[in-house]
């Protein structure tokens, strides 16, 4: 344990429903620092599966819980004590019955910047259902351009999970005007060759 920090072991769920839900966490300290923050660009906090423990500061804590569009925010403001343990169940509440008016989310051509293990916790918190990825992007070998588009489909494939679909996707072609956006686009052996000048 930290010292000066208390321990917050919470979980979250859809309203109505038993099981657990992936959600983004914000948890702020008196003095502005985000807990466990990931440091994405406009994006302060952590993703989580639908539970987490965090260390945090004794004092003043705000906690944010979100899935972006898909349900409303839970906010909490607290004081903390340091050695403190701290139980939470929260339940987020959906604007719409989503799903049942035919609705999922995702998208395509995307330059992800983040570990590839780490991409359907990411997706899942945000209640993002599938994404295209782009060749290139952390998910092959650094250096190995002779790594075909089965291997990182094969990858890709190895990270999703029931809720989250992960699929191959690439800018091809790749030209001075600008490339293509695709979907369901099948693996090609060559998926780097369009990034060397001499081809």
């Amino acid at each position: 344990l930290v010292p000066g920090s208390a321990t917050l072991r919470a979980t979250i769920r859809e309203v109505g429903s038993t099981a657990l839900l992936p959600a983004w966490v914000r948890i702020t300290a008196a003095d502005g620092t985000v807990v466990d923050d990931w440091k994405l660009p406009g994006l302060p906090g952590f993703p989580c599966d639908g539970q987490f423990t965090a260390r945090v500061p004794a004092g003043k804590v705000k906690l944010e819980i979100h899935r972006r569009l898909s349900h409303e925010w839970v906010i909490e403001e607290f004081d903390s004590l340091a050695d403190q343990t701290l139980e939470r169940n929260y339940q987020l509440k959906p604007w719409a019955p989503m799903r049942e008016q035919g609705y999922f989310c995702g998208d395509s051509h995307n330059h992800v910047k983040i570990p590839l293990d780490k991409v359907a916790l990411y997706c899942r918190a945000l209640g993002i259902d599938y994404l295209d990825l782009c060749q290139g992007w952390g998910y092959m070998q650094k250096g190995d351009e002779n790594t075909t588009g089965a291997e990182i489909e094969q990858n890709i494939k190895a990270h999703c999970c029931d809720d989250m679909h992960l699929f191959f996707g690439a800018e091809r072609p790749k030209t001075r005007y600008g490339h293509t956006w695709w979907l369901n686009l099948k693996p090609f052996d060559k998926p780097n060759a369009e990034y060397r000048s001499e081809e």
